[in-house]
């Protein structure tokens, strides 16, 4: 007979303990969630698996505190260069608007370590799996099962996200959920090795090395420096034609009845390296891997979602996968602490706009990588030739590149227009629009001095933020030639009626002209004591970079060019994209803002 426990009531049930399902748990924690993890591995994986770190993945870790527990660990690649024919043919650069312009190699055993290190293993239950849930209008209650001795236990929690995989038990068991799309026959090899020979020089250890071939691709990547100063590399190719079969079942990942040997890999890397003289010397980790275009049919069933590659898996070129489920996990993560601590005044609609934004996000990256795989390997033979001949010169147009490379890192990724938590009406500006995420500014100065020194900060540190919280942001800057914004007395006020003091669902930040501070103190009206941290200064509005020119007000701020600037408002939700913006001329535009917000957040 089994034996069944029934006492465990969490606010979460979280099942998966990869990267994905250990983020969010991080972030269930960091927000004072009860939470029980889930894994039915017996500890973390000790594969290499996925690599790549976007930059938009680690401003969502920076935003959470965590980007620095990564790249400590991490190493930072510059770029890619690519060969074919034995030659270098092009070289890439990560040249882009972000405070973090470059791709982060880290093998996914060190970003579960460092994760489950954060979280503290002894909160992880190994060995176990759910084998049944069903829900009602309170909640859900899980059936779990430890693996190794058959125990199960009844699990209580008022919701379930499935961080576990394209076979997610989340997912399966519920008869409405699929998982559509195709399988891709094709066969990949990826594993790490370390590579000797006369040519292994023309390798760079700060960029990935890219290979074209008539017969396909092969990457390889730097993963980790020794001690010896011998390097690592995650190396993925193809090993025959693409092909698409209809195969009505996931078989994305690592085959279990399929191998290959490092000598049989050798044969394909001197095949597809040729004429470079470059061996394998030392492998681990050697697999195949097979590709599936999967999405399921919408990632929220009531009190259950899925997040990462239970909710979609697509071709690893671009390495974009892991990034898209942390991703998931951080857009669902503080709508759900919202509605587990009463914050929204719409429940509903708050997590319906989990799988709102997220499903364009994630299908236009599964279109966009699906047709990367089929251009390389659909027709290898005209790629190689087109790579050979025609890349070098594409790859050197500016208008080409940008775009490419913001696409690679992710920071050019923005939120559905339709998305229920956006104005679907809103006056046309150039101030930076709903749905965009901000990028980072030059320093603000304090307002306040109370020490020896200034204390500067930037508006990324500003918005940093382990709890779910929004932030109205007033923009009153403007030239020394103008006197100080009367209307920011207005919004202070307006503030401070609507809002508890202090408010749990928003915090206010104040940014005005340096030469509008007078004294260096707070305002006269501000009588609220906590709030030194709201009042900043800018400095140079006109300035690249400027808060003022990021959020698109320096464009009205032109010495005598209006009787009187306008000012801006702007919300950021907390994962720094903007949910409303606005310019203010009266205090009808302040209480227009102030509504939005009162559409889905609680006030006093």
């Amino acid at each position: 007979m089994v034996n069944t426990t029934t006492d465990k009531k969490v606010d979460v049930l979280i099942s998966g303990a990869g990267p994905v399902g250990l983020f969010f748990a991080l972030r269930m924690a960091s927000m004072n969630h009860t939470f029980k993890i889930i894994e039915k591995r017996q500890g973390a994986t000790h594969e290499t698996r996925a690599v790549g770190i976007t930059a938009r993945t680690l401003e969502v870790l920076h935003n959470r505190k965590l980007a620095s527990c990564i790249l400590k660990k991490a190493m930072t690649l510059q770029g890619a260069q690519m060969f074919s024919n034995g030659k270098k043919i092009a070289q890439l650069n990560m040249n882009a608007d972000t405070i973090f312009p470059h791709i982060s190699s880290l093998p996914q055993h060190d970003t579960e370590e460092t994760f489950a290190d954060l979280l503290g293993k002894d909160h992880i239950s190994w060995n176990t799996k759910l084998i049944g849930y069903k829900q009602d209008s309170e909640g859900v209650e899980a059936l779990v099962q430890n693996v190794l001795t058959g125990e199960e236990e009844t699990i209580h929690a008022r919701y379930i996200v499935g961080a576990d995989g394209t076979h997610s038990a989340v997912r399966k068991l519920a008869d409405d959920w699929s998982y559509e799309g195709y399988s891709v026959g094709t066969k990949f090899v990826v594993g790490d090795v370390i590579l000797e020979g006369k040519d292994v020089g023309q390798l760079c250890k700060t960029r990935a090395n890219g290979f074209f071939h008539p017969e396909g691709i092969f990457g390889i990547i730097p993963v980790d420096i020794l001690e010896d100063g011998e390097c690592y590399y995650r190396l993925f190719g193809n090993l025959g034609p693409y092909e698409v079969t209809d195969g009505k079942y996931s078989t994305h990942g690592i085959s279990q009845h399929e191998t290959i040997t490092k000598d049989e890999l050798q044969e394909v890397l001197k095949s597809r390296l040729a004429p470079l003289d470059i061996n394998v010397k030392d492998a681990r980790q050697l697999s195949i891997f097979r590709i599936n275009e999967r999405k399921a049919n919408g990632f929220r069933r009531n009190r259950a979602f899925v997040v990462g590659d239970a909710a979609h898996c697509h071709s690893p070129f671009g390495g974009q996968g892991l990034n898209l489920g942390i991703q998931d996990a951080d857009n669902l993560s503080w709508k759900l602490s919202m509605v587990l601590d009463g914050l929204s005044t719409d429940p509903e609609q708050l997590l319906d706009s989990y799988s709102a934004e997220r499903e364009p996000i994630d299908a236009a990256t599964m279109e966009a990588t699906g047709y990367a795989t089929r251009t390389l390997l659909g027709n290898s033979f005209l790629f190689s030739i087109f790579a050979k001949y025609a890349l070098p010169v594409v790859l050197s147009m500016d208008r080409v590149m940008k775009p490419f490379m913001a696409s690679m890192l992710q920071i050019a990724v923005e939120l559905p227009k339709e998305s229920p938590l956006l104005p679907q009406a809103t006056p046309t500006t150039d101030l930076i629009a709903p749905g965009q995420y901000i990028r980072e500014t030059v320093s603000l100065r304090k307002r306040l001095i109370n020490n020896d020194d200034f204390e500067r900060t930037t508006l990324h540190h500003l918005l940093q933020n382990t709890i779910p919280q929004y932030t109205i942001l007033w923009v009153s800057s403007r030239s020394s030639c103008y006197s100080g914004n009367p209307l920011t007395r207005a919004f202070w006020s307006k503030f401070n009626d609507t809002y508890a003091i202090p408010a749990a669902t928003i915090k206010p930040i104040i940014v005005e002209s340096a030469h509008h501070s007078w004294k260096n103190k707070l305002p006269t009206y501000v009588t609220t004591k906590g709030y030194e941290e709201a009042f900043w200064l800018e400095e140079h509005w006109d300035a690249e970079h400027s808060l003022s020119n990021r959020i698109g007000l320096d464009k009205y701020l032109q010495e005598n060019k209006l009787e009187s600037p306008p000012a801006a408002i702007l919300i950021f939700r907390p994962d720094r994209y903007v949910a409303y913006s606005g310019l203010v001329n009266s205090t009808s535009d302040i209480n227009t803002a102030f509504n939005f917000l009162g559409n889905y957040l609680v006030t006093k």
